[in-house]
């Protein structure tokens, strides 16, 4: 064990032999999670039982919640007892008296445990905040005491103590009774040996096992966590051992005195027959009521039988074991059993443990019901007085052989299962999920989910509904997965390509084309990715290789979030359309030539009219009108110069037949433009927009109007018209709808509210979250609700004080404004206004617009953390008062230290430590002003000086002479970079009064006056000859310190003496920007001024 070197989990200590005994040092909680957690952590993985002492029980599950942030796998510990989280009062308290032994004795029975367990020891943590100063001496002579206890078993303890909670002496006890100790200095923490104590542990060690090795039987006798007696037959106690006087309160004398009816409770019936079986068996084991000196009475297990000593005379041993803790803990299960028949009772799901009843070859077919819990009887309908002690086969004798099934392979494996099935018994479906909790037996939970199943029934019949629509559709419905591998066709999609449905499936849209148009397909099929949703055309091939023209209509797939899942396409079938064009355009062909003659013809008819339609031309290409004739029997056309122009046609090439012309109109506005044209032949003009595509592949969109004339027969001869380029005013309305419809969608997503309001600052239009807000609808702000009624009446000023401002500003155009409002139902509520103006002209008036925010919840967290600050603030400057205290302190345990010291034959060494102390409680006295103020930067200068000039009269106590002090100081705020340096002065000065300015037996006065200028001092108030403080102006504040004493003689410059005070003082007032000054009229009077660099 000793050889046995454990990893201590810190990495500035590393590996410990069993026996450590170290400590920590910490100030927050912070330093001390910083070394605990991977001590604990380190033990937890090296297989040690884990023991933390803590202040309080109710810190138990904050404590548990802290090592579940540190360790994600703390519970598996917590789960199996390795960890255990004991209170103080439970483990050094008995009877509220502190009790060492009862410490000593747990720590030895767990670290018994421990091993017995299978662990490979003990690791102790002990957090030392809750001692008091009455149990100090005890609790030191514990700590002591607990080394002997772990030099003999597998233990290494930690103790912590927080150092605002000790003064200087308890920690040198503190360090004295550990091998080492850690310490945080600046942001490392340090190992620190105790080099004396480790001699001293390894003398005791050497001793105790010199001491084993002599009388074995004695230690055992002496150590023994259990009280041995040895005794006589007839009661009377030859001797006890140490845990028998730690265990009845008693020395060993008085245990002796005392004998058996001292220390048994008399009146215990069960002593009798004690006596008797012992006497009649040698030998006796069993529970015994005690009796302490205190006389309070406790259980006792004890082990009795005789033996002969070295002289043959008869004698007992006993043993006793107080088994007190034993009986809480007995006591406590109870209590935990009550709280689980309480959950069991009221639980919602159905509960039922049964025993397992198996055949002659051990295979289970039935099972006994031992017990169940309301919720099991309510699901299936039937009383536990019906069940119980029955079997399922008695009791549901329609019972599912499913069931059984299931019942059986748990039973056998030992393997948890879950399970859902109709019950006829009560015409519901279960959820039943098994265990074996221990062999032999099996629990069951069921749940009702009737519910459940006929949501479910109702949606696959939805489901159901949803697919005989896809499956009948007329167009073909294709599905892909985001591999756009097929994952459903249906049946009309399936006809269209000559394929059956499965051999679609799986597939790839591309494997049904042919080479040519597999990248186009692939390149469609990607933008689907990006959630491009569009129609286009698409041409497959058929499985007997005939081609398959199509019109898809795609959209993309997306999960909840934003996944891409695949897609979905519903194609029409267009092969026959596409036919008929190619044979239109075989025709158109065939006509071409016919065109080529008629052209000649025309041309002559043509030159004779361009002149004379020249200025038409130009009218028309200003206009982008062009103007055509179409002769209907000879289907031959005429085109103005703009129509050339618009079409992009060569003008030396006829207007195109009325097929030609066809050609040009987009296909997707075809059946609309032969739709429109069909009016003229009831004698109506017609006009349309619809799309071109010029030769070059550009769309264009045109406006056309036209009217036929017809003969005496009332037939259509001839049809004329106009033409007009309107892409660019198409461009400009899509790009306006397209603007519409981006803020109408802002508009309606919008968290806030949009307004715009008239010169007035009244809002015209209110749009967005108003009534979530403001709990009024927009209706009412636009009837009869006021924006301002809502705006809280300590607001409303500075509302109307920005609207003057921006209204009235030629500059300002925009501008924000954080205010509350007034909802409705009276609560208040933060918003953040940004707004802008809009100029208005000679004929409108100024307009204004913006977005209103409700920051509630930013104004609630805002506050929240100011007041945070301004804690952590005020508790540094506690801390660091404390701090220069224990710096005071120990400045004067130094100096009463030096003064008993044969060798320091002056004062001065002793007077030093007095100054040092002076000038620490001169910033210590800052930090509490500002802890206890209402300011957290700033502190008031004046009750400052007066709490300082106190503790100096205090400090030098002048009995004999009669010295007073005058303050006259007006209240100034100073900040804390000012007034560190200054309170030193102040100190300095008023300690150079005391000490130097009276001789013994005079009287005297020492006055301090603080004030603020009027304005700022110019340097003509200032007489000192100093030319760097003359270059110096605009001091707030002035101080002076004077007293009436011997003075300063003249010969001294106070800029060049050897005094440290006063080399102080000068380098202070630099410090702090000031000037100082010196007059030696009547006494030493110092004029100091400054302004406030920490403000």
């Amino acid at each position: 064990m000793k050889n046995d070197i454990r990893n201590s989990g810190i990495d500035i200590i590393g590996g410990v032999p069993w026996g450590t005994h170290f400590c920590q040092f910490y100030q927050t909680k912070e330093d001390l999670m910083d070394i605990l957690i991977p001590y604990l952590k380190a033990g937890l993985e090296n297989n040690e039982l884990c023991v933390w002492i803590i202040p309080q029980l109710t810190e138990a599950e904050k404590i548990k919640e802290t090592l579940k942030a540190a360790a994600s796998d703390i519970d598996i510990y917590l789960k199996k007892g390795q960890i255990e989280i004991i209170p103080h009062s439970v483990w050094y308290f008995k009877n509220k008296d502190f009790d060492s032994q009862r410490a000593l004795d747990s720590l030895i029975e767990r670290a018994n445990k421990s091993l017995s367990n299978g662990y490979n020891g003990l690791r102790l943590f002990e957090n030392i905040c809750w001692l008091e100063k009455e149990n100090w001496n005890d609790f030191v002579n514990y700590e002591r005491r607990l080394d002997s206890v772990m030099a003999r078993y597998p233990i290494i303890a930690m103790c912590a103590y927080c150092l605002d909670a000790f003064k200087v002496v308890n920690v040198v006890d503190i360090v004295a009774s550990h091998q080492f100790f850690l310490a945080k200095k600046g942001r490392k923490w340090e190992q620190i040996e105790n080099s004396g104590r480790r001699n001293d542990t390894e003398c005791k060690r050497i001793e105790q096992a010199l001491h084993e090795s002599e009388d074995r039987y004695k230690a055992v006798f002496d150590n023994s966590i259990d009280a041995i007696f040895i005794t006589s037959p007839d009661g009377t106690i030859h001797a006890a051992n140490p845990a028998a006087c730690q265990m009845f309160g008693m020395t060993e004398e008085e245990i002796i005195r005392a004998g058996r009816n001292g220390t048994v409770d008399t009146s215990d019936p069960r002593l009798k027959s004690m006596l008797e079986e012992r006497a009649r068996t040698g030998r006796f084991k069993g529970e015994l009521n005690h009796r302490r000196k205190d006389g309070t009475i406790f259980t006792g297990e004890i082990t009795s039988s005789f033996f002969k000593d070295k002289n043959s005379i008869v004698k007992t041993v006993i043993i006793i074991r107080d088994v007190t803790e034993r009986k809480e803990a007995e006591e406590a299960l109870q209590k935990s059993e009550e709280r689980y028949r309480m959950l069991f009772t009221n639980m919602t799901e159905g509960f039922g443990l049964v025993e397992v009843i198996s055949n002659k070859e051990g295979k289970p077919y039935d099972y006994r019901y031992l017990e169940v819990n309301p919720a099991f009887e309510f699901i299936l309908g039937i009383k536990r007085e019906q069940i119980l002690g029955k079997t399922m086969l008695q009791v549901f004798s329609g019972i599912s052989a499913t069931a059984l099934k299931k019942y059986c392979e748990v039973a056998l494996s030992g393997q948890p299962t879950h399970f859902e099935i109709f019950s006829h018994v009560e015409d519901k479906y279960l959820d039943v999920y098994i265990f074996s909790p221990e062999n032999g037996k099996l629990a069951l939970i069921l749940r009702d989910i009737t519910e459940r199943k006929k949501i479910e029934k109702e949606l696959q019949e939805s489901e159901k509904k949803y697919r005989n629509i896809i499956e009948t559709a007329s167009e073909g419905i294709w599905i892909s997965d985001s591999e756009f591998r097929t994952t459903y066709i249906n049946k009309r999609m399936a006809e269209m390509a000559g394929y059956t449905q499965d051999e679609m499936i799986g597939r790839y849209a591309w494997d049904f084309t042919d080479e040519e148009n597999k990248a186009i397909i692939k390149q469609n099929l990607e933008k689907r990715r990006q959630g491009v949703d569009e129609s286009y055309e698409s041409k497959f091939l058929r499985k007997d290789g005939s081609p398959l023209c199509t019109i898809v209509s795609s959209k993309s797939l997306f999960d909840g979030n934003g996944k891409f899942m695949g897609s979905m396409a519903m194609f029409t079938d267009i092969t026959r359309r596409k036919e008929a064009e190619t044979k239109l355009k075989e025709t158109l062909d065939n006509l071409e030539e016919k065109v080529k003659k008629r052209t000649a013809e025309l041309e002559k008819a043509y030159n004779s009219l361009k002149e004379s339609e020249r200025s038409l031309s130009e009218a028309q290409k200003m206009a982008h009108i062009g103007n055509w004739e179409w002769d209907v029997v000879a289907d031959k056309a005429y085109w103005s110069e703009e129509m050339y122009r618009i079409f992009r046609r060569d003008p030396q090439k006829l207007a195109p037949s009325y097929n030609e012309y066809s050609n040009y109109i987009h296909p997707d506005d075809r059946d609309i433009f032969y739709n429109v044209t069909k009016k003229a032949e009831i004698r109506k003009p017609y006009s349309i927009d619809y799309r071109i595509v010029l030769a070059n592949g550009e769309e264009r969109t045109v406006h056309m109007q036209s009217e036929a004339i017809f003969d005496e027969n009332n037939n259509p001869i001839r049809v004329k018209g106009i033409v007009q380029d309107i892409t660019e005013r198409k461009l400009a309305q899509q790009k306006l709808e397209e603007s519409e419809e981006r803020y109408r969608s802002f508009i309606e997503n919008f968290k806030g509210i949009a307004f715009q309001a008239d010169e007035n600052f009244i809002p015209v239009f209110l749009h967005g979250t108003v009534e979530e807000i403001t709990g009024y609808s927009e209706e009412e702000f636009m009837s009869r609700q006021s924006w301002k009624e809502i705006i809280h009446p300590e607001d409303l000023p500075r509302i109307y004080e920005e609207e003057e401002e921006v209204r009235n500003s030629p500059h300002k155009a925009y501008g924000e404004i954080d205010f509350r409002i007034v909802r409705r139902d009276g609560k208040i509520k933060w918003v953040h206004e940004i707004y802008q103006k809009i100029p208005g002209n000679d004929r409108t008036l100024d307009k204004y617009q913006g977005a209103i925010y409700d920051i509630t919840e930013r104004k609630k967290a805002e506050e929240a953390l100011q007041k945070i600050e301004k804690i952590r603030i005020k508790e540094i400057h506690h801390r660091i008062k404390n701090n220069l205290q224990v710096i005071s302190s120990l400045l004067d345990l130094q100096a009463e230290t030096f003064s008993h010291l044969e060798t320091c034959k002056t004062p001065d060494v002793i007077e030093a430590f007095m100054e040092s102390q002076s000038r620490v409680i001169s910033m210590a006295l800052i930090h509490e002003e500002l802890y206890k103020g209402d300011k957290i930067d700033t502190l008031n200068f004046a009750a400052y000086l007066r709490k300082l000039t106190s503790e100096l009269f205090t400090s030098y106590s002048p009995r004999d002479r009669d010295i007073s002090f005058k303050l006259d100081l007006e209240q100034v705020d100073i900040g804390m970079d000012t007034a560190i340096p200054l309170g030193i002065i102040v100190n300095e000065l008023v300690s150079n009064s005391f000490k130097h300015a009276f001789p013994a037996g005079e009287r005297g006065k020492i006055q301090i006056n603080l004030r603020r200028t009027d304005n700022s001092a110019p340097r003509s108030e200032i007489s000192a000859p100093d030319k760097e403080c003359m270059q110096k102006n605009g001091f707030r504040h002035i101080l002076i310190v004077s007293d009436n004493g011997k003075g300063i003689p003249e010969e001294m410059d106070i800029k060049n003496l050897n005094s440290l005070g006063l080399q102080l003082v000068n380098v202070l007032v630099e410090q702090i920007d000031g000037c100082i000054e010196l007059e030696r009229d009547h006494g030493t009077k110092f004029t100091i001024w400054f302004r406030d660099t920490g403000m």
